[in-house]
């Protein structure tokens, strides 16, 4: 057994972003790391051809037939025996003969998903040295299936920022190992030409942070063209580690696997566009700037931001031009029935819970679509959505003012 301090060793930064953790709530703006992702987009597209070869990436690992370990003897953090690059993470509840899904974290610290690991019952494989062949991460899977209960049909792999490269790079080469591709932050280019044909289990979890400036767009729409179904996200965020965006992983990868069909999955909350003004931007900012206070303000912190606030999120369906794209949004209306305070800071704002949940979506649709161009491109110009857009950027300062609350990082 290890500690969470020692697991952390050996795990990867990303492109040497800063790293922050979900209690991080700092404004800040993003140029530097737009600026790096770019370069790192630049420098990958480089390597398609390596990516193009299948024998490179083809792992000989088969779940079906090599899942032998009928027990997981121990929780938290261990070493898997015979590998000096991986860490694996078992919950209480995978404790036993119970069959636990697999979750591989390429160059990431599983120290950042191991509450969500804990709550869906996933167990964690931090692998953060790969080898050119994924010879290693072929004999670490390998000993996993003999050591620990696995359930053989319930293997994802994920890559975040520069790791998602590697993560497409073994993944898109073994679908009948892996059955969920989560594709975080990520720069690299996806080449349809690279990737193995759609089957009828796998499927792509694909998140942008609102203030990112990388490709994960692009990953979408790639994906979908090519046949592959695709779970989009846009997340409350920046570049940095957010508890809360991998606890909705954690639930989506649960309920995937639950019910394998999408369309029986429950559906995110949709609410109607309406056109944004000067008097609405200015009532959410005020109620903003008394939320963000409320929440870090001494021993209310701990309860609200990081325990209340978090099981009252709910996901969301916004317009992006001639789609929905999901993102992950507290329930204010939940949050004021519970917390007589934030009852109070929305009449005093003139809002209604409704109404601020209303022009959240409201704001984050406008932002989505016009800070990446191949939404924009999919707006009717009589629209509401393109209305607003418009609007925003006639208001540059309040949308400053409106930031500096933590609007656009706060899920």
């Amino acid at each position: 057994m290890i500690s969470r301090q020692q697991a952390r060793e050996g795990a990867v930064p990303c492109d040497g972003l800063t790293r922050q953790g979900a209690a991080g709530h700092s404004i800040r703006r993003v140029r530097a790391s737009v600026i790096v992702l770019g370069l790192v987009s630049a420098v990958l597209m480089t390597e398609r051809g390596s990516a193009q070869n299948s024998e490179l990436y083809r792992l000989t690992v088969r779940p079906r037939e090599m899942a032998t370990g009928t027990r997981t003897q121990a929780p938290g953090f261990q070493h898997l025996k015979d590998s000096l690059t991986d860490v694996i993470y078992v919950p209480q509840q995978c404790v036993g003969t119970r069959r636990c899904p697999l979750l591989t974290l390429l160059n990431m610290d599983n120290e950042w998903f191991y509450n969500a690991a804990d709550r869906y019952g996933i167990i964690l494989q931090q692998h953060s040295r790969e080898g050119n062949s994924g010879e290693l991460l072929d004999a670490a899977l390998k000993q996993i299936l003999r050591d620990y209960a696995i359930d053989p049909n319930k293997l994802a792999i994920l890559g975040r920022c520069a790791g998602v490269r590697s993560a497409l790079n073994r993944a898109t080469k073994n679908l009948d190992v892996f059955s969920r591709i989560l594709l975080i932050a990520g720069p690299a280019p996806v080449f349809i030409d690279s990737l193995s044909p759609p089957n009828k289990t796998t499927e792509f979890f694909v998140e942008q942070g609102i203030r990112e400036n990388n490709m994960a767009v692009e990953h979408d729409s790639t994906l979908r063209q090519a046949g592959y179904p695709v779970k989009f996200v846009f997340a409350l965020n920046t570049h940095d580690h957010q508890l809360e965006a991998y606890d909705f992983i954690g639930r989506w990868l649960h309920e995937s696997w639950a019910t394998p069909k999408a369309a029986d999955r429950p559906a995110p909350a949709v609410v109607a566009e309406v056109p944004l003004t000067t008097d609405a931007l200015a009532r959410m900012t005020q109620f903003w700037t008394k939320f963000h206070d409320l929440v870090n303000r001494g021993s209310l912190r701990d309860n609200l931001f990081t325990n209340s606030r978090r099981d009252h999120l709910r996901e969301m369906a916004v317009p992006a031009g001639k789609r929905r794209l999901s993102v992950q949004m507290v329930d204010m209306t939940a949050m004021a029935a519970r917390y007589p305070d934030i009852a109070s800071y929305l009449q005093e704002s003139g809002l209604t819970p409704e109404e601020h949940d209303t022009y959240r979506v409201a704001l984050v649709s406008a932002e989505i679509a016009r800070t990446q161009s191949s939404i924009a491109q999919t707006i009717e110009p009589t629209s509401v959505q393109a209305k607003n857009i418009a609007f925003l950027e006639a208001h540059p300062d309040e949308l400053q003012e409106l930031e500096e609350t933590g609007f656009w990082i706060t899920p």
